[in-house]
Protein backbone atom coordinates (compact mmCIF):
# COMPACT_ATOMS: atom_id res chain seq x y z
CA UNK A 1 0.00 0.00 0.00
CA UNK A 2 1.53 3.31 -0.79
CA UNK A 3 -0.62 6.46 0.22
CA UNK A 4 -0.89 9.63 -2.00
CA UNK A 5 -3.35 11.67 0.28
CA UNK A 6 -4.61 10.61 3.67
CA UNK A 7 -7.89 11.59 5.72
CA UNK A 8 -8.13 12.44 9.77
CA UNK A 9 -9.24 9.18 11.18
CA UNK A 10 -8.09 6.83 8.58
CA UNK A 11 -5.82 4.55 10.08
CA UNK A 12 -5.20 0.90 9.49
CA UNK A 13 -5.33 -2.42 11.69
CA UNK A 14 -2.82 -5.06 11.72
CA UNK A 15 -3.00 -8.62 13.19
CA UNK A 16 -0.85 -12.18 12.85
CA UNK A 17 -3.25 -14.07 12.19
CA UNK A 18 -1.56 -17.22 13.87
CA UNK A 19 -1.60 -15.20 17.02
CA UNK A 20 -5.64 -15.68 16.62
CA UNK A 21 -5.87 -19.01 15.90
CA UNK A 22 -3.10 -19.71 18.86
CA UNK A 23 -5.29 -17.86 20.83
CA UNK A 24 -8.53 -19.97 20.74
CA UNK A 25 -9.43 -22.71 23.43
CA UNK A 26 -9.30 -26.34 22.42
CA UNK A 27 -13.52 -26.73 21.50
CA UNK A 28 -13.19 -23.35 19.61
CA UNK A 29 -9.78 -24.44 17.34
CA UNK A 30 -11.64 -28.10 16.28
CA UNK A 31 -14.99 -25.74 15.38
CA UNK A 32 -12.83 -23.38 13.17
CA UNK A 33 -10.60 -26.09 11.81
CA UNK A 34 -13.80 -27.45 10.66
CA UNK A 35 -15.05 -24.67 8.94
CA UNK A 36 -15.10 -22.88 5.70
CA UNK A 37 -15.69 -19.40 4.33
CA UNK A 38 -18.13 -18.65 1.59
CA UNK A 39 -17.82 -15.39 0.23
CA UNK A 40 -19.64 -14.25 -2.54
CA UNK A 41 -17.88 -16.14 -5.51
CA UNK A 42 -15.65 -18.52 -3.43
CA UNK A 43 -15.46 -21.23 -0.76
CA UNK A 44 -12.17 -21.78 0.92
CA UNK A 45 -11.26 -23.79 4.38
CA UNK A 46 -11.13 -20.62 7.12
CA UNK A 47 -8.13 -22.35 8.81
CA UNK A 48 -5.34 -23.59 6.85
CA UNK A 49 -1.45 -23.68 6.80
CA UNK A 50 0.57 -20.45 5.14
CA UNK A 51 2.01 -21.95 2.19
CA UNK A 52 5.80 -21.01 3.31
CA UNK A 53 5.59 -21.28 7.03
CA UNK A 54 3.50 -23.52 7.28
CA UNK A 55 1.72 -22.17 10.44
CA UNK A 56 -2.00 -21.74 10.90
CA UNK A 57 -3.26 -18.80 9.33
CA UNK A 58 -7.19 -17.55 8.14
CA UNK A 59 -8.62 -16.98 4.66
CA UNK A 60 -11.50 -14.70 5.24
CA UNK A 61 -13.28 -11.50 4.28
CA UNK A 62 -15.10 -9.72 6.84
CA UNK A 63 -16.80 -7.30 4.42
CA UNK A 64 -20.63 -7.32 4.07
CA UNK A 65 -20.54 -7.67 0.42
CA UNK A 66 -17.69 -10.17 0.34
CA UNK A 67 -18.80 -12.41 3.47
CA UNK A 68 -21.85 -14.99 2.79
CA UNK A 69 -21.39 -17.74 5.78
CA UNK A 70 -19.43 -20.34 7.27
CA UNK A 71 -20.18 -23.79 6.27
CA UNK A 72 -19.11 -27.24 7.19
CA UNK A 73 -19.59 -30.92 5.34
CA UNK A 74 -18.18 -29.35 1.89
CA UNK A 75 -18.97 -31.83 -0.43
CA UNK A 76 -17.19 -31.11 -3.72
CA UNK A 77 -18.59 -33.46 -5.65
CA UNK A 78 -21.95 -32.90 -5.32
CA UNK A 79 -21.16 -29.77 -4.52
CA UNK A 80 -23.31 -29.30 -1.48
CA UNK A 81 -22.82 -27.88 1.84
CA UNK A 82 -24.07 -27.21 5.52
CA UNK A 83 -24.37 -23.85 5.90
CA UNK A 84 -24.57 -22.67 9.42
CA UNK A 85 -27.47 -20.56 11.17
CA UNK A 86 -26.71 -16.82 10.72
CA UNK A 87 -26.77 -16.50 14.27
CA UNK A 88 -23.81 -19.09 14.32
CA UNK A 89 -21.73 -17.04 11.60
CA UNK A 90 -22.27 -13.76 13.12
CA UNK A 91 -21.21 -15.24 16.58
CA UNK A 92 -18.12 -16.52 14.74
CA UNK A 93 -17.59 -12.77 12.83
CA UNK A 94 -18.37 -11.10 16.14
CA UNK A 95 -15.51 -13.19 18.16
CA UNK A 96 -13.19 -13.27 15.13
CA UNK A 97 -13.65 -8.86 15.08
CA UNK A 98 -12.83 -9.12 18.65
CA UNK A 99 -9.65 -10.94 18.39
CA UNK A 100 -8.12 -8.72 15.70
CA UNK A 101 -9.14 -5.66 17.51
CA UNK A 102 -6.95 -7.10 20.47
CA UNK A 103 -4.44 -4.18 21.51
CA UNK A 104 -2.32 -6.91 22.76
CA UNK A 105 -1.86 -8.33 19.37
CA UNK A 106 -2.71 -5.40 16.72
CA UNK A 107 -0.71 -2.50 15.30
CA UNK A 108 -2.36 0.40 14.37
CA UNK A 109 -0.95 2.81 11.37
CA UNK A 110 -2.19 6.14 11.10
CA UNK A 111 -0.96 6.76 7.83
CA UNK A 112 0.91 10.25 6.72
CA UNK A 113 1.28 10.93 2.38
CA UNK A 114 4.28 8.70 1.13
CA UNK A 115 3.81 5.90 4.04
CA UNK A 116 4.61 2.88 2.27
CA UNK A 117 3.73 -0.99 3.70
CA UNK A 118 4.19 -4.36 2.22
CA UNK A 119 2.48 -7.52 4.39
CA UNK A 120 1.93 -10.89 3.64
CA UNK A 121 -1.60 -11.21 2.64
CA UNK A 122 -1.65 -14.20 4.20
CA UNK A 123 -0.27 -13.99 7.49
CA UNK A 124 -1.48 -10.41 8.37
CA UNK A 125 -4.95 -9.42 8.81
CA UNK A 126 -5.87 -5.74 7.98
CA UNK A 127 -9.02 -4.00 8.07
CA UNK A 128 -9.23 -0.13 7.66
CA UNK A 129 -10.76 1.91 10.76
CA UNK A 130 -14.22 3.05 10.75
CA UNK A 131 -12.61 6.82 10.10
CA UNK A 132 -11.82 5.47 6.66
CA UNK A 133 -15.46 6.02 6.14
CA UNK A 134 -16.38 9.28 6.91
CA UNK A 135 -17.44 12.08 3.90
CA UNK A 136 -14.96 13.58 2.12
CA UNK A 137 -15.68 16.92 3.08
CA UNK A 138 -15.03 15.90 7.28
CA UNK A 139 -12.19 14.02 6.93
CA UNK A 140 -10.99 14.05 3.69
CA UNK A 141 -9.67 12.14 1.12
CA UNK A 142 -7.70 8.77 1.21
CA UNK A 143 -5.79 7.38 -1.81
CA UNK A 144 -3.97 4.73 -2.00
CA UNK A 145 -2.16 2.20 -3.97
CA UNK A 146 -2.65 -1.14 -3.89
CA UNK A 147 -0.39 -4.06 -5.42
CA UNK A 148 -1.23 -7.52 -4.93
CA UNK A 149 1.01 -10.61 -5.97
CA UNK A 150 -0.75 -13.40 -7.91
CA UNK A 151 0.50 -16.90 -5.85
CA UNK A 152 -0.06 -20.43 -6.53
CA UNK A 153 -1.32 -21.61 -3.51
CA UNK A 154 -4.32 -22.87 -3.09
CA UNK A 155 -5.71 -22.82 0.32
CA UNK A 156 -8.02 -26.09 0.30
CA UNK A 157 -4.63 -28.11 -1.19
CA UNK A 158 -2.76 -26.85 1.63
CA UNK A 159 -5.47 -27.70 4.27
CA UNK A 160 -5.56 -31.24 3.02
CA UNK A 161 -1.51 -31.67 3.25
CA UNK A 162 -2.16 -30.26 7.08
CA UNK A 163 -0.25 -33.14 8.96
CA UNK A 164 0.22 -31.09 11.98
CA UNK A 165 -2.82 -29.39 13.60
CA UNK A 166 -1.44 -28.17 17.00
CA UNK A 167 1.18 -26.05 16.62
CA UNK A 168 1.57 -25.76 20.17
CA UNK A 169 3.47 -28.83 20.03
CA UNK A 170 5.62 -27.47 17.24
CA UNK A 171 6.53 -24.74 19.60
Amino acid sequence: MHFWSVNKGGSTLFCPLNEIVQALGDKERQLWDSLFFVGDSSVHPFVYPHPSTGRATLCFHLGDPFFRCFAKDIDWEKNTMEPLPKNECEAIRSRLISLLEDKTRMLEIEWEVGDLAVIDNLAIGHFASSGTQGSRKDTGLRILHRVTVSGKANPLELKNGMSDRDEKAKE
